[in-house]
């Protein structure tokens, strides 16, 4: 999880919010609607570099399936309609499907319409401040919000801490290769690298990770 900040709307959403029935669920009637849904979902992407706004995982939306992104709603749509079409409300989600069974399911499709604390909404900037990582898990040693990670968002699945133990091992090779001025340099060099989209505004994956590792590492340093 990274703090998310929220750029413009897009103008079709806004101008169709103003309608007197408009709702996200009329956005898949026609394709004048459908076309709002693709801008709004576009949007969302390129705002979060196109990585999951729950397990930074990289967004790939194929266009000849109509799959690969989902648009979540922090507030779920059910009895909310203050949030139905509210751009700060909506974020790009991935598939979450990890195999088969609910249990292998994370992200928006394992929430549901279950909330969420807002300390955990990717638009509060304090959340990096709560938020932990440490061997691959997400913690935060608050009770009810590792409750919500675990259960509500399964961000601890076996999979992503895998895959987010594997994103810093490299990291971590590298960083033991250097000591004293040369690691700091070195840290400060990739948090550079690693805060920054690339040319296609895109964030590497799990950059949230590493980047709580490095700049831990670099306090470490500074403090010692």
């Amino acid at each position: 999880m990274r703090y998310i900040k929220k750029a413009s709307e897009p103008r079709s959403l806004k101008t169709y919010r103003r309608q007197p029935q408009a709702s996200y669920a009329g956005l898949m009637d026609g394709n004048d609607m459908v076309a709002i849904k693709n801008e709004l979902r576009q949007c969302l992407m390129i705002e979060q570099g196109h990585l999951c706004c729950y397990c930074m995982t990289p967004l790939r939306w194929d266009h000849d399936t109509k799959k690969g992104v989902k648009i979540e709603h922090f507030h779920c749509q059910n009895g909310d309609k203050e949030n139905d079409l509210n751009y700060r409300n909506l974020f790009a989600a991935c598939p979450g499907i990890k195999g088969r069974g609910r249990k292998n399911t994370h992200c928006d499709t394992r929430k549901g319409d279950r909330p969420l604390s807002q300390a955990l909404n990717p638009t509060n900037q304090r959340m990096e401040r709560v938020i932990r990582f440490a061997r691959g898990t997400i913690k935060t040693g608050n009770e009810q919000l590792d409750q919500e990670i675990e259960n509500v968002l399964n961000l601890n699945h076996i999979t992503l801490v895998d895959d987010r133990k594997s994103a810093l091992k490299g990291v971590y090779r590298e960083l033991d290769k250097r000591k004293g001025k040369r690691l700091v340099r070195f840290i400060n060099h990739q948090l550079e690298i690693w805060e920054k989209p690339d040319s296609k505004g895109r964030f590497q994956r799990y950059c949230g990770v590493v980047i709580y590792a490095l700049k831990k590492r670099l306090r470490l340093e500074n403090e010692g």
